[in-house]
């Protein structure tokens, strides 16, 4: 299980995937597949 110093780190990371996301342009199953994550899961 993840201890509580690690959960802001892991925010911060998939917020900036998100962010990156919304200014590619592309759709969310083709950012994911460009960059190796799995549409369910992101």
């Amino acid at each position: 299980m993840d201890s509580i110093s690690e959960i802001p780190s892991k925010t911060v990371s998939w917020q900036q995937h998100i962010n990156i996301w919304n200014n590619s342009g592309l759709s969310g199953p083709k950012f994911c597949h460009a960059n190796n994550f799995i549409y369910q899961q992101y």
